[in-house]
């Protein structure tokens, strides 16, 4: 079970995402005074990934740094700066990694298995082996495909029955990669026309992508 902290660290997990859910949160609800906090949130948070290259949490205000992801997200979708919205899914997705690498094992563990489902396991104490999980080959493979330092390559690790063994810092940077393929899948397509008062917020967005992101050949 994550705390409410964790929540605000984390909201890609699946317990931040229910809670979100249960909220019952609509775009047409981000328009009205009440919920503009989270409107300026998710602005904050693209601002900070577009020109800092990362995102800081704010915890003072849970309900608020929770539901900001899913909305700067939401945001993204509607931006047609494609360069931006590589850059802001790896803004993100790093400062998630970064956060989890000062994580126990533990909940790097959970996270990996009750959000995104891999086949993982810790490995047990007492076997001689270095590492702390052992993460199935395929999932590992579906994760490296961006990496192309030779220690990520298949044949480099240890494996063991199907399962490939990992440090905490390196199944934190496959989580990475995992959150970044989620992100920017989910500003692909945006799920509805955006409501006429979020039109000036959308542009203002568009402009900041074009000015943080002036060339095509940015490398990441």
């Amino acid at each position: 079970m994550s705390t409410e902290r964790d929540k605000a660290r984390y909201p890609f997990t699946a317990e931040a995402a229910e809670f979100i859910r249960k909220l019952g949160l609509r775009i047409e609800d981000l328009t009205s005074e009440y919920y503009r906090p989270i409107l300026v949130r998710a602005e904050q948070r693209i601002r900070q990934a577009l020109t800092e290259f990362e995102v800081t949490p704010q915890e003072h205000d849970i309900n608020i740094e929770v539901t900001s992801f899913p909305t700067a997200v939401m945001l993204m979708s509607y931006v047609s700066n494609e360069l931006a919205k590589r850059r802001y899914a790896l803004a993100e997705s790093k400062s998630f990694s970064e956060r989890l690498r000062e994580e126990p094992p533990e909940k790097i563990l959970r996270i990996a298995k009750e959000t995104f489902g891999w086949d993982v396991k810790p490995i047990p104490e007492g076997e001689g082996q270095t590492g702390d999980f052992l993460l199935h080959f395929k999932q590992y493979l579906t994760n490296i495909r961006n990496l192309r330092e030779l220690r990520w390559k298949l044949t480099n690790r240890p494996l063991r029955n199907g399962y490939v063994q990992l440090m905490k810092e390196e199944a934190a940077r496959l989580i990475e990669e995992e959150i970044q393929r989620r992100i920017l899948e989910k500003t692909k397509n945006p799920l509805a026309k955006p409501p006429e008062a979020l039109q000036d917020t959308i542009k203002s967005i568009e402009i900041l992508a074009t000015k943080s992101t002036p060339s095509a050949t940015y490398m990441f």
